[in-house]
């Protein structure tokens, strides 16, 4: 209820499976709706792996026709992935590694947003991140304070939502990739 006594415009919201399997973001209308993993034994106090695939899929199926959504999916084993491509009639994109795509069995060209190592740079080092992000019109050089490379991942699928943000007409998208930014900028560098 606070954001809707502010008057918020829109929501930036990490939604996790509890989330989704009481229903709580049912209705929600997203304009991008991101999946940056599906890790069956990430819950198995409250989910059985299976339950815990079938929520976390559930959360792009059924998605309004009216909704201006787009869907970004993450590190998501091949099978499930070939599920969430076919759960909705959205735009969907990919933002993923290279190395996870060559696991996955996914061809780079079907990749929106291909994370791989800078060969003139230390991927990972006690001084921080060094990558890129290759998109069909752009190859992002990434440096980083940020340590352990599944922060890579997430400022991956971070860059994806923002440059998605741009394809959508909202008013005040500007804020959102702003903030976005400012949540993944601290110390790093976007080239």
């Amino acid at each position: 209820n606070g954001a809707r006594n502010c008057n918020a415009d829109y929501l930036l919201l990490e939604i996790n499976e509890r989330t989704i399997a009481k229903g709580y973001a049912k209705d929600v209308p997203f304009y991008i709706r991101a999946l940056t993993n599906i890790v069956p034994l990430h819950n198995t106090f409250e989910y059985s792996k299976e339950e815990y695939v079938k929520i976390k899929e559930s959360f792009f199926e059924n998605i309004k026709d009216e909704d201006e959504c787009t869907c970004i999916y993450g590190e998501v084993e091949k099978e499930y992935l070939d599920v969430l491509m076919s759960a909705n009639n959205k735009p969907k994109k990919i933002a993923t590694s290279r190395y996870i795509a060559s696991v996955k069995g996914l061809k780079e060209e079907d990749v929106n947003y291909l994370l791989y190592q800078n060969e003139n740079a230390i991927f990972d080092s006690l001084d921080g991140l060094s990558f890129n992000v290759k998109t069909k019109d752009s190859d992002y050089n990434i440096n980083t304070k940020l340590i352990m490379p599944h922060n890579a991942l997430n400022i991956n699928m971070a860059l994806s939502i923002i440059d998605t943000l741009d394809e959508l007409s909202l008013e005040g998208k500007e804020l959102l990739k702003g903030l976005l930014l400012f949540i993944i900028a601290d110390n790093s560098s976007l080239v």
